[in-house]
């Protein structure tokens, strides 16, 4: 049909160009004049015109001749040009005027020739089907889409550019031009249909075939692009390569206007650029070039609830390509306020896939920004917390490569499914809350590095208050997930006491349940701080995990436990969610310690608190700890200690001791163990509720002392301080004392003591003063004890021994002791009790003899009783008043008595008492004791060889003696004096008295003392009968026992 109607045209113009030939002579001299209508032609003109085989007619309204000289060509002009199908009649192109510039060259040369072809204003429709086909038609503006030819241009298109030969006269059409005309295109495949009110289009022949230039006004209603451009057919590729540069293409607009431009609904801008392609013949296009340019606007991201990004502009470029069917960015760049972000990309299309694959890169902009860059939606979790917990600060080279598959059909079109992303960036001067609200990381420098599934950042340095952070990383990993989670480490400096507010912060929850307080804490650390926890909007303290190890040095805390200092502190340090541990040295209480120490803060094991310190204590730690005893322990001794709290509130403490180097002293017992020599103690106690309720273990052992025992405590209903509810001795050794013993409180009698025993060594008690005897310290207590060896001085024990003890907190109540002497097992017994006025006391003994060796008073009296008898009055304060008395003893072996009688001339007496000894029938000694001072009155004693009188005093604290008495020898004769009537009497006294005596005096050291004698020469007046005379014994040799019988 093209070709018919090309040749129509044709066949009109060298129609026209013939009947102009015939009347050219004619008309020449009035073309010269200006155009000329020759429409009376009309009639030969279309004569010619339907005289030709075509299957069309022409219908012309008008014709104008035009001639500018002969070095110019003629042109000819048709009016309201019809072109209908001689077969039916149908109209099928209309053109409002024809313009046809004829060769005036060729005319001189008998050829009629045109040069140009100008369609002036038509109206063109240009169409692409489904297929991809593009159909070509010129017409009125109200005929249809159904009008236009298919082939049409691409025949135009191939009879215009067919080589000139066998072309006769169109061998010299140079230009086909369309000026002014209306153009509707409608491109059915992307369901697009726009027009241009005005387009100029020139199609110029060239030997490879058509060049056409076109400016076209567009009308798209709300905004008119411009469009001007080339164009390039080639005959031989049948391709078209076209270039196109617009203006005043607003995006939104478009996509307002065209459904399938929607993707550009969000982007709001006003664009300019060039666009280069190749298309094929039958609508497809094979390779494109753009460059496109935008002033100011904004862009909205679907989908997501934020303002609109702006911009300044975006610069764009990149091209087409097929096979496979490829998107090329060369670059995009878009600069905003505070950034430029610039893109390189690749969009292949596979199928209903498109696979983009991009590089974006943005110099630098401030962290704030970050919330614009990173669009809402996209890992949603880490976004929120990167966005709120980053700021300030500078992001610099950041870059990031993506890949990601687009949906171009079906359901689930437009939809991005990204497969892989990696990027990079570097922040300078930034803050990070790295776990609100604890102190935030500042003048943060860091790099990170990204994916779809991980964002890592590097701390490099940062400060928090007084600490550095170094070597950090911030690891956010799970992106896309539920389970976004969030791990944070760095290795953090500093002094101690910041390091340890921001672990005991709150926020943490991890050492509020250890009372630790960081008043007057100094020192300096390294801690590598790891914590850990989901991305949760509501984040609790139990979903963060958090471990630290610090490296504490100098380590002072002005007021530690009991308020004493911690220096010189080196630990190691780690805690996390479950557990506490540290270890170290420091000097404590001005003590080296060193200590190991864990914290169980799961909930989950037994022991919730473990102490194991070693430190060496001496006085002041004793004192410290409220166990100094100066009279028992004296000196610095190693201790290992171990604290176990158990969660259900009890406690285990045990402690082992080194007493090599401490003096132990037993007041009351005479033993001693000196410095150097080996000595150990252990003891293990259990506590509830922080009080000691008991020990179960404790034991000393030195040389011959050792000690093993436990001991319970009142329970705190019943306990007013630290009182002892049950203390069991189970070994008890020192020397020749071994027992074992069960204390056990009794309401309200106080306690009951039971001991047994192999031995008892009392002789350090009884050589105690008798004052010592009140015991105002100690409380309420009720003993019984047995022992099978009881020594009371000298290596002479008694046996079976009794003791029973009543004490009501502040008096004796009763001493009872009962046994059997050695060398034949006579009575031993000694008693004190209270009486209305104060306490008596009475010792009785069946062998004085050996009672006073056993007791290291004196090994030259032989056989005989001992009896003791005393009271005290008021109190503990006053003085015992008592008598001692001796009956039927015998004094041998007595050098210091010898020596006595051997100053005072009494030789025999003295041989006697240095050999077989001198018997007395009794001696009595009235006494009154205080403070360690015996004050005698009045002693008297006689056998048949010897009568001896005696006053003066005894300081057993001094050990020295002062006394004077007189000595009457052969007292059975010289008392015979005394049986002569009157003389007698006045001689000797009463009866019994004796005339012949001696004075004497000793004194000083009890050891070594000083002894004088003054002879009588004279008759002894008569008071030496009340002197010497015998009286009536204490009980005469009835046991105290005896007595209290008889008196019942």
């Amino acid at each position: 049909m093209l070709r018919k109607i090309s040749i129509i045209f044709l066949e009109v113009s060298l129609g026209l160009a013939v009947v102009l030939g015939i009347l050219g002579a004619v008309s020449a001299w009035r073309l010269s004049q200006g155009p000329v209508s020759i429409k009376f032609l009309l009639p030969y003109v279309g004569d010619i015109l339907y005289r030709t085989e075509s299957p069309v007619g022409v219908d012309l309204d008008d014709l104008i001749v035009t001639w500018a000289g002969w070095d110019r060509a003629l042109d000819l002009r048709a009016l309201r040009v019809k072109v209908n199908s001689k077969n039916t009649g149908q109209r099928l192109t209309y053109i409002r005027e024809v313009s046809v510039t004829l060769s005036a060259h060729a005319l001189i040369r008998g050829k009629i020739a045109p040069t140009n072809l100008e369609i002036i204003r038509p109206f063109i429709r240009l169409s692409r089907e489904k297929d991809g086909n593009l159909r070509f038609g010129m017409g009125e503006l109200t005929s249809t889409s159904e009008d236009v030819n298919g082939g049409l241009l691409a025949e135009l298109l191939d009879q215009l550019s067919e080589p000139y030969h066998n072309k006769d006269s169109i061998e010299y059409l140079k230009r086909i031009s369309v000026i002014g005309a209306a153009l509707s295109v409608e491109d059915r495949k992307m369901d697009i249909n726009w027009g241009a009110e005005h387009a100029d289009i020139s199609l110029e022949l060239v030997p490879s075939g058509i060049r056409a230039s076109f400016d076209l006004a567009t009308d798209f209603r709300t905004f008119k692009p411009e469009l001007i451009g080339e164009a390039h057919y080639d005959r031989i590729k049948q391709t078209i390569d076209i270039s196109t540069r617009f203006k005043n293409l607003i995006t939104h607009k478009l996509a307002d206007r065209f459904e399938v431009f929607d993707v550009l609904q969000p982007l709001d801008a006003i664009f300019s650029g060039e666009i280069r392609a190749r298309v094929g013949l039958e609508g497809r296009v094979e390779r494109a070039e753009f460059e496109l340019k935008s002033a100011s606007g904004s862009i909205r991201i679907p989908g997501i609830d934020a303002p609109p990004i702006t911009f300044r502009k975006i610069t764009a470029e990149g091209h087409l390509g097929r096979t496979p069917d490829q998107l090329h960015i060369t670059n995009l760049s878009a600069e905003f306020a505070d950034a430029t972000a610039e893109l390189k990309g690749l969009i292949t299309r596979m199928d209903e896939i498109a696979t983009v694959d991009a590089f974006i890169q943005i110099p630098t902009f401030p962290i704030n920004a970050l919330e614009k860059f990173w669009l809402p939606g996209i890992s949603v979790n880490a976004r929120n917390w990167v966005t709120k917990n980053v700021r300030n600060g500078l992001i610099k080279g950041a870059s990031t490569s993506l890949s990601a598959q687009i949906d171009l059909a079906g359901e689930d079109i437009g939809d991005v499914d990204l497969k892989s992303i990696n990027g990079q960036l570097t922040i300078e001067d930034a803050t990070i809350d790295y776990l609100s609200p604890m102190p935030p990381i500042t003048n943060a420098a860091a790099s990170a590095t990204f994916n779809n599934k991980r964002l890592n950042f590097k701390i490099h340095r940062g400060h928090s208050g007084e600490l550095t952070i170094e070597d950090g990383t911030v690891d956010i990993s799970d992106i896309g997930t539920q389970s976004v989670a969030t791990d944070i480490s760095g290795l953090v400096r500093g002094p101690v006491k910041s390091a340890l507010d921001m672990i005991a912060h709150p926020r943490l929850s991890l050492l509020q349940s250890l009372g630790l307080t960081m008043d007057g804490v100094e020192g300096r650390q390294a801690t590598r701080l790891k914590i850990a926890f989901p991305l949760l909007k509501d984040l609790k303290a139990e979903d963060v995990l958090l471990s630290a190890t610090s490296d504490i040095r100098d380590l002072s805390v002005k007021s530690a436990f009991r308020g004493m200092p911690i220096d010189n502190g080196r630990i190691a340090l780690t805690v996390n969610n479950e557990s506490l541990s540290a270890s170290g040295e420091a000097v404590y209480a001005n003590t080296a310690t060193s200590f190991k120490w864990t914290e169980d803060f799961s909930g989950r094991r037994p022991i919730k608190r473990r102490l194991d310190t070693r430190f060496i204590a001496g006085t002041q730690q004793a004192k410290l700890f409220d166990i100094h005893f100066p009279e028992i322990f004296d000196g610095s001794a190693p201790i290992q200690l171990v604290y176990e709290e158990r969660r259900d509130n009890t406690a285990v403490l045990s402690a082992g001791l080194d007493l090599q180097d401490v003096k132990i002293s037993l007041p009351g017992l005479d033993w001693v163990k000196l410095p150097g020599l080996p000595g150990t103690a252990q003891v293990s106690a259990s506590l509830r509720d922080g009080a000691i309720i008991t020990v179960d273990h404790f034991q000393l052992d030195s040389g011959i002392f050792s000690m093993i025992g436990e001991i319970t405590f009142a329970t705190r209903e019943e306990r007013k301080g630290q009182e002892i509810a049950t203390l069991r001795l189970k070994k008890f050794k020192l020397g020749l004392t071994e027992f074992s013993a069960n204390i056990q409180k009794e309401d309200p009698e106080g306690y009951s003591i039971a001991v047994n025993g192999r031995g008892l060594d009392a002789s350090p008690f009884l050589r105690r003063s008798l004052k010592d005897f009140h015991a105002p310290n100690l409380p309420r207590f009720r003993l019984t004890g047995k022992f099978d060896k009881f020594w009371i001085g000298s290596d002479l024990p008694a046996n079976n021994v009794e003791l029973k003890i009543r004490y009501d907190g502040k008096h004796w109540q009763n001493i009872n002791l009962r046994g059997a002497l050695p060398r034949g097992g006579k009575t031993l017994e000694f008693r004190m009790l209270p009486d209305e006025s104060g306490h008596v006391m009475a010792l009785y003994s069946a062998d004085a003899g050996l009672f006073l060796k056993a007791m290291n008073i004196t090994d030259t009296i032989s056989g005989g009783s001992i009896e003791i008898a005393g009271i005290r009055k008021d109190g503990s304060d006053s003085p015992w008043t008592g008598t001692a008395e001796m009956k039927r003893f015998r004094i041998a072996n007595a050098p210091g008595i010898a020596r006595l009688f051997s100053i005072a001339s009494f030789t025999g007496l003295g041989n006697l008492v240095a050999g077989r000894g001198i018997e007395f029938k009794r001696f009595r000694l009235p006494f009154v004791f205080e403070n360690d001072v015996a004050i005698i009155k009045g002693a008297q004693g006689f056998g048949s060889e010897l009568g001896v009188t005696g006053s003066g005093k005894i300081d057993f604290g001094k050990y020295e003696i002062d006394l004077n008495g007189t000595m009457v020898p052969a007292y059975t004769i010289n008392s015979l004096l005394g049986k002569i009537p009157v003389i007698g009497n006045i001689l000797s006294g009463e009866k019994g008295g004796g005339i012949f005596a001696a004075s004497y005096k000793v004194s000083g050291s009890i050891e070594n003392p000083t002894m004088s004698v003054n002879p009588l020469s004279a008759l002894a007046p008569g008071f030496l009968r009340k002197l010497l005379e015998g009286r009536e014994g204490l009980n005469e040799g009835k046991t105290p026992s005896q007595e209290e019988n008889l008196e019942k």
